[in-house]
Parts: structure tokens; sequence; C-alpha cells
């Protein structure tokens, strides 16, 4: 059975994979990165304007139940989705990229054919 991650876990997981570093988060969050290190190891609980900040910087459903922060059951569910289409956007890009290279060169070429059937062309008197 998998073992659940941790709220901690799961936001350090949601930043790295929104690419950004713990500076960028503290900044958005407007606290130092050593309170913002804090959070992802564990060491600070969250209040719920806190978790509230987190969950808007970050994209990532946060509930607060019964005094208790949780980080949504969904939220594993998006973690996985975020990396299958950033992962299906680099796929696509490198797919763009051939067939944009394939497009110049066909255009080249056909440029190249044109230019010299022009040259060959015969004078007319």
């Amino acid at each position: 059975m998998k073992q659940q991650d941790s709220i901690p876990d799961k936001i350090r997981k949601a930043r790295v994979l929104k690419g950004l570093s713990q500076e960028n988060v503290a900044d958005m969050l407007g606290i130092s990165t050593t309170a913002y290190g804090d959070i992802e190891r564990g060491k600070t609980e969250l209040s719920i304007k806190r978790a509230q900040d987190l969950s808007k910087v970050l994209d990532i459903p946060v509930l607060w139940e019964e005094n208790e922060l949780s980080v949504s059951p969904q939220t594993d569910t998006l973690l996985e989705e975020n990396k299958y289409l950033k992962s299906e956007n680099l796929r696509l890009e490198i797919e763009l990229k051939f067939w944009k290279e394939k497009f110049e060169q066909q255009l080249y070429l056909e440029a190249y054919r044109i230019l010299q059937q022009k040259q060959r062309e015969p004078i007319g008197f």
C-alpha cells in the first residue's frame, strides 16, 4: 500500500511541479525563505490564512476541517495530472520543432526548384 505524503511533502511537490524555488514562493507569500523552508520541513503549523495563501500560490486545494489542515485527496491526482501534462507539453514542443524544421526544409527545396526552373527558361526572341 502506498504511503500518503505528509502535507509539507505535498506542498514541496506542488512547488517543484510549478517550477518554483523556495525563494520564489516565500516572496509570493511575503515571508522569509527560512520561514517558508520551515513550512516544507513541517516545523511550522500553518494558519488558515497561510494555508489559503499557499493554496492560491501553488494551485492546490487545501481543506481546513475540525481545526486540522489537510490537503485535498484530489491533490495527489492533480499533481500527477500536472506532471503528465508537463511531459505531454514537452513531447508536443519536440514534435512541433520537428515539423517546423521539416516544413522549412521543404519550403527551401521548393524555392530552390522554382529558382532553378526560372534560370533554365529559354529567352524568346
